[in-house]
């Protein structure tokens, strides 16, 4: 079970991540994200992440599929 403190923090990591504020995470902003991290990940395994999140086949991932995400995990 998820508390609302950790409710909150996936909520503003979502928000940082989605820097265009559209509501969802696109290739090129997870990518950017993940570089802080690793620099030389490949755009294809970035790609690969999305499409195992996308639920709704749109090629981002909205707030709902990044919580079942991250509660999966």
């Amino acid at each position: 079970m998820v508390d609302s403190t950790e409710t909150r923090l996936l909520r503003n990591e979502f928000e940082r991540i989605d820097t265009d504020k559209s509501g969802m995470i696109d290739v090129n902003e997870l990518k950017k994200a993940v570089e802080k991290f690793r620099n030389d990940i490949p755009q294809d395994e970035v790609t690969s992440v999305i499409e195992r999140l996308d639920y709704d086949l749109n090629k981002q991932i909205n707030y709902s599929e990044f919580i079942a995400a991250t509660i999966d995990m």
